[in-house]
């Protein structure tokens, strides 16, 4: 019978056992073989999260000029903001409510514009709502107008300057009448050497424009050539800051010597 030898393991080195196992696949989720937590999240939860809706404009709306954004808020949690956006780009950030504020459709290209709104609650979580809204142009004096296509001044006379080799230059002065459009601002005057009323010229001033009244100014002429004509084309522009795209000429006057 054949004996059998006893083998024993003795290792190299000391062997030190912990309490904390390392998984072979790297940490651990829980930390690595530490205590797996047992308490719950019970505040960043879908529950908590808050509540926003559009009050007006309604999606797929026709706006122009200046009108309201109103949003209405909820939830379980206090509301820290809201912040606003148009066609990515933030106009307004509220921190109290109400959650009211407005946008210039005027600062707005025509047609089709989106509208965010992003409400955040006192423990960050948050939620996003977005509409359409339709610009639309308005002519001048219309309720929220923006551009002058349809108001005009009238009666624009220009009388010649001097400009004596010897002596003070006399400008060349324009006179005209303003429309009665509630929302005019003010006229841009520009200056040109033709007749064309295609031929816009320079833009040289801008004159503040009371509705309804009659209008006035003068014009350098120390830059001006002797003897040349001149003509001035007139645009209203609105309280907006909105030129009208078309104008009406007068003219012509000259400098004499």
């Amino acid at each position: 019978m054949k004996s059998v030898t006893s083998l024993k393991f003795i290792p190299s080195s000391p062997t030190i056992l912990t309490g904390k196992v390392q998984s072979k696949l790297g940490p651990l989720p829980n930390g690595g073989g530490t205590q797996i937590p047992t308490e719950k999240d019970d505040i960043h939860t879908e529950e908590n999260r808050p509540t926003l809706s559009f009050i007006t404009p309604t999606t797929g709306s026709t706006v122009s000029g200046t009108f309201p954004v109103n949003v209405a808020t909820g939830g379980t949690r206090p509301i820290s903001r809201v912040e606003f956006s148009v066609n990515g780009t933030n106009f307004a950030i509220l921190t109290n409510a109400p959650w009211n504020t407005q946008l210039n459709a005027d600062t707005l290209p025509t047609g089709s514009n989106i509208i965010t709104a992003t409400v955040v609650n006192d423990v960050g979580l948050s939620r996003t709502e977005q509409i359409t809204v339709n610009v639309t142009t308005q002519t001048l004096g219309s309720s929220g107008g923006s551009t002058a296509q349809t108001a005009f001044v009238t009666g624009i006379s220009a009388q010649d300057g001097r400009r004596p080799l010897v002596g003070t230059p006399t400008p060349i002065r324009l006179t005209w009448s303003n429309p009665s459009a509630s929302d005019l601002a003010s006229v841009n005057i520009y200056i040109s050497t033709s007749a064309d009323s295609n031929d816009l010229g320079s833009l040289i001033k801008q004159v503040s424009a009371p509705p309804g009244s009659s209008g006035v100014t003068e014009i350098d002429v120390s830059t001006l050539i002797l003897k040349r004509q001149y003509w001035f084309t007139l645009k209203t522009v609105s309280n907006h800051g909105v030129e009208n795209p078309s104008g009406r000429k007068g003219g012509p006057a000259q400098v004499q010597p």
